[in-house]
Protein backbone atom coordinates (compact mmCIF):
# COMPACT_ATOMS: atom_id res chain seq x y z
CA UNK A 1 0.00 0.00 0.00
CA UNK A 2 2.80 2.41 0.90
CA UNK A 3 4.58 1.78 -2.43
CA UNK A 4 1.35 2.40 -4.37
CA UNK A 5 0.71 5.64 -2.50
CA UNK A 6 4.36 6.68 -2.98
CA UNK A 7 4.13 6.12 -6.74
CA UNK A 8 1.05 8.36 -6.85
CA UNK A 9 2.84 11.07 -4.89
CA UNK A 10 0.46 10.77 -1.96
CA UNK A 11 2.99 9.93 0.75
CA UNK A 12 6.61 9.79 1.75
CA UNK A 13 7.84 6.47 3.07
CA UNK A 14 9.55 6.58 6.44
CA UNK A 15 12.35 4.06 6.57
CA UNK A 16 12.12 1.34 9.20
CA UNK A 17 14.40 1.85 12.20
CA UNK A 18 16.55 -1.13 11.23
CA UNK A 19 17.44 0.62 7.93
CA UNK A 20 18.97 3.65 9.63
CA UNK A 21 22.76 3.90 9.22
CA UNK A 22 23.50 3.86 12.96
CA UNK A 23 21.40 0.75 13.54
CA UNK A 24 22.89 -1.08 10.54
CA UNK A 25 26.42 -0.21 11.66
CA UNK A 26 25.63 -1.63 15.10
CA UNK A 27 24.20 -4.85 13.60
CA UNK A 28 27.20 -5.30 11.27
CA UNK A 29 29.60 -4.74 14.16
CA UNK A 30 27.68 -7.20 16.33
CA UNK A 31 27.66 -9.90 13.66
CA UNK A 32 31.38 -9.48 12.96
CA UNK A 33 32.28 -9.89 16.62
CA UNK A 34 29.81 -12.62 17.64
CA UNK A 35 28.28 -15.72 16.12
CA UNK A 36 24.68 -14.58 16.64
CA UNK A 37 22.43 -12.82 14.16
CA UNK A 38 21.39 -9.23 14.65
CA UNK A 39 17.74 -8.30 15.00
CA UNK A 40 16.37 -7.82 11.51
CA UNK A 41 13.05 -8.71 9.88
CA UNK A 42 12.98 -12.16 8.29
CA UNK A 43 12.82 -10.74 4.74
CA UNK A 44 15.09 -7.75 5.33
CA UNK A 45 16.85 -8.01 1.95
CA UNK A 46 13.57 -8.19 0.01
CA UNK A 47 12.12 -5.27 1.96
CA UNK A 48 15.22 -3.15 1.37
CA UNK A 49 15.26 -3.99 -2.36
CA UNK A 50 11.63 -2.90 -2.74
CA UNK A 51 12.33 0.33 -0.85
CA UNK A 52 15.45 1.07 -2.90
CA UNK A 53 13.60 0.42 -6.15
CA UNK A 54 10.52 2.48 -5.30
CA UNK A 55 11.46 5.02 -2.62
CA UNK A 56 15.17 5.71 -3.14
CA UNK A 57 14.64 9.44 -2.50
CA UNK A 58 13.16 8.76 0.93
CA UNK A 59 16.18 6.80 2.19
CA UNK A 60 18.65 8.75 4.30
CA UNK A 61 22.23 8.14 3.09
CA UNK A 62 21.21 5.51 0.50
CA UNK A 63 24.77 4.66 -0.57
CA UNK A 64 25.84 3.97 3.01
CA UNK A 65 22.71 1.93 3.74
CA UNK A 66 23.25 -0.10 0.58
CA UNK A 67 26.89 -0.77 1.48
CA UNK A 68 26.02 -1.82 5.03
CA UNK A 69 23.33 -4.20 3.76
CA UNK A 70 25.83 -5.71 1.32
CA UNK A 71 28.37 -6.10 4.14
CA UNK A 72 25.76 -7.77 6.30
CA UNK A 73 24.78 -10.17 3.52
CA UNK A 74 28.45 -11.02 2.91
CA UNK A 75 29.04 -11.72 6.61
CA UNK A 76 26.06 -14.05 6.68
CA UNK A 77 27.07 -15.82 3.45
CA UNK A 78 30.60 -16.33 4.79
CA UNK A 79 29.15 -17.79 7.97
CA UNK A 80 27.05 -20.22 5.90
CA UNK A 81 30.08 -21.26 3.81
CA UNK A 82 32.11 -21.92 6.95
CA UNK A 83 29.23 -23.89 8.46
CA UNK A 84 28.92 -26.08 5.37
CA UNK A 85 32.66 -26.76 5.28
Amino acid sequence: LAITLRKRGKCIIRMPDWMLVANLEEIVSHERSQQTLGKLPFHYMEISQVLFANAHEDILQPEKVSQLLQDLEQIRMDRIRIGIA
